[in-house]
């Protein structure tokens, strides 16, 4: 089917009509003879233009939503936060044996970086994108369970995971993955088309590739604003959470999504929590704005929370495992590793993160948290940033008390 659809595809440019003509000799024949009716026929240019775009959309099918989904081939490099959203159904059908899910944090995760962790016969993609929230998660999950292939997915866990109001992230295609029986273009827009239109063309979809940048202990004057910022938060900082996991749904929801959608399958479900610069927690505490629905002091308190309810509910789930990766300390004391506080910029980074995953160390438990967590605490109070981009630590105050250092 699949191969009879791309030769239509193929024939569709130059396709004759009862004239003799292609469809758009045919319509640039209609507007040549344009008469008394030349403005009805401007009127009408944009609606014939939109249905023609769209039509091809649905023919060419860019991004696989349909059973004659194209033979979607991406630009080597590709950074996914421009079409991992839109190929989430390519995925699930795509004989994809790992995927990794995740936020800005885990963008710069290649797929070849997977294929070096988990042998060449994985064939690995990565869905992720800026500020993921619980609802798009969710919906990746739901569209992933139709996969035979799968054999393991990676889930990176950050602070948007905190967000309970049950919305997606802006810009998240959720149309394309709840269609309608009237909504045959539901992938239409002006990207879609263009992405058609280079698969018909070219045979690739094509989108800017991963950015380079530069680490921030290069830049003086970011170093010096943040060491300023983390010196102002750790006496913001207030341990206190003020959410309980009862607050938190995708803590319950995701441990039942992974068991309903993939226990037949046998599909592994690792969740790491992405290690942070040790200057981001208090840092973001000194910011007066913040992106979630609580003040920005409680931060670290509340995500520390989450990842306390996320062990706790992967606990119940032997097909889960949690991994933690802050007691690396060469990795999160050392600004080189990072393009700002929250973003990792190293592939060998990313990539010792992937091996301990595979590899089963680091797993965090409900014994081992406790520990965990005080560890992590008295490290960010204890974390001075140094100008000259190394690492560096002072010890002249103690970590403040948190109401709960227990699981429940």
């Amino acid at each position: 089917m699949r191969a009879v659809l791309a030769r239509l595809r193929t024939e569709f440019l130059r396709a004759p009509n009862k004239l003799g003509l292609s469809p758009f000799a045919l319509t640039f024949k209609w507007f040549s003879n344009s008469g008394r009716h030349f403005f009805l026929q401007l009127a009408m240019a944009p609606l014939l233009l939109s249905g023609l775009a769209a039509w091809s959309v649905a023919l060419i099918d860019p991004y696989d939503l349909r059973p004659w989904g194209a033979n979607v081939r991406l630009k080597e490099n590709i950074d996914p936060q421009y079409i991992s959203q839109r190929l989430i159904d390519h995925v699930a059908k795509g004989g994809y044996t790992h995927v990794l899910i995740g936020g800005s944090t885990v963008m710069r995760v290649t797929p070849e970086m997977i294929h070096r962790i988990y042998g060449s016969n994985a064939r690995a993609f990565n869905i992720s994108f800026p500020g993921i929230r619980p609802a798009d998660l969710m919906t990746i999950l739901g569209r992933l369970k139709i996969s035979k292939s799968l054999e393991r997915i990676i889930i990176a866990i950050d602070a948007t995971m905190l967000a309970r109001d049950g919305h997606h992230r802006q810009g998240f295609p959720v149309r394309y993955y709840d269609p309608k029986w009237h909504d045959f273009a539901r992938d239409f827009d002006w990207t879609s088309v263009s992405d058609a239109l280079r698969l018909l063309l070219r045979g690739v979809i094509q989108r800017p590739t991963r950015a380079t940048g530069k680490p921030m202990s290069s830049r003086a004057a970011f170093m010096l604003e943040l060491r300023k910022l983390n010196t102002i938060g750790r006496t913001l900082l207030d341990m206190n959470p003020t959410i309980n996991c009862a607050d938190i749904p995708i803590t319950q929801e995701i441990s039942r999504a992974i068991s309903i959608m993939f226990e037949s399958n046998g599909t592994k479900v690792d969740l790491i929590f992405p290690p942070y610069y040790l200057a981001q927690y208090s840092s973001l505490a000194a910011k007066v704005k913040f992106y979630l629905d609580f003040e920005s002091r409680y931060y670290f308190a509340n995500l520390l929370e989450l990842r306390r309810c996320l062990i706790l509910s992967a606990s119940y789930n032997n097909m889960v495992k949690v991994h933690g990766f802050d007691d690396e300390q060469e990795i999160v004391s050392d600004p080189s590793n990072y393009r700002d506080p929250g973003h990792i910029m190293k592939s060998g980074v990313y990539e010792k993160i992937l091996r301990k995953t595979a590899a089963g160390t680091n797993i965090l438990t409900t014994e081992s948290w406790t520990d965990y967590e005080a560890r992590l605490i008295r490290r960010v109070m204890d974390f001075e940033v140094a100008l000259d981009g190394s690492p560096a630590t002072r010890s002249r105050q103690s970590a403040p008390r948190r109401d709960r250092t227990q699981l429940d």
